[in-house]
């Protein structure tokens, strides 16, 4: 979980706002940045925690919780090349301050930075 910590007891996190909005809440540059990206998440939770403890070995549960493969999805057909532009020209101020996050990374190296930045612009070409 990507969480600002003003307080102790009061973290900001993305699950209940846009990056937008935690930027707006604090400075990033007080903070050290780590980041858990959802397409790599086991591995980048490895690295975050790795960043403060080295040495240790990280274990993480083996029980899936859900397998989304199985499951039954409404919507089965690709966005339209109209319909993607839209949606990429929403979420360009989400996607710059990832950009800004994903360089300040802290737990991820330069090569899995700049596959994310070449996987982000591949899905949306305009950013």
């Amino acid at each position: 979980q990507l969480a600002i910590h003003q307080q102790p007891d009061n973290p900001i996190s993305h699950f209940r706002w846009g990056l937008q909005s935690i930027v707006k809440e604090g400075n990033l540059d007080q903070y050290l940045t780590l980041l858990i990206r959802t397409e790599h998440l086991e591995d980048d939770w490895i690295s975050a925690n790795q960043f403060f403890e080295p040495k240790k070995v990280i274990l993480l549960p083996q029980k899936k919780l859900r397998d989304s493969n199985t499951m039954n999805f409404p919507v089965k057909k690709e966005l339209s090349p109209s319909a993607q532009k839209i949606l990429c020209k929403a979420l360009e101020g989400e996607y710059k301050i990832y950009f800004q996050l994903l360089e300040r990374a802290l737990n991820l190296n330069e090569k899995e930075k700049a596959a994310s930045m070449k996987y982000s612009q591949q899905k949306c070409p305009s950013l």
